[in-house]
């Protein structure tokens, strides 16, 4: 008997799941990149606020808070 027509074809959730994973491990390096220019920029933002003669505590009340 022949089919007409596309076929449905089951890839599984499971296997859905892994290509996420795989997808997630391939991205790791930039994440681990980009969580590390962050952490630069909160650290100078930090610092630009002490210098301008802001506590330590006030510093990091507003490094806390988006920019607005």
């Amino acid at each position: 008997m022949a089919e007409d027509g596309p076929r449905v074809v089951d890839i599984g959730v499971k296997d859905m799941g892994q290509a996420e994973l795989d997808k997630l491990k391939r991205a790791l390096p930039r994440m681990q990149e980009v969580t590390e220019i962050v952490a630069e920029l909160r650290r100078h933002s930090y610092e630009a606020h002490i210098k301008q003669g802001f506590t330590d505590e006030q510093a990091l009340e507003l490094c806390q808070k988006p920019f607005q």
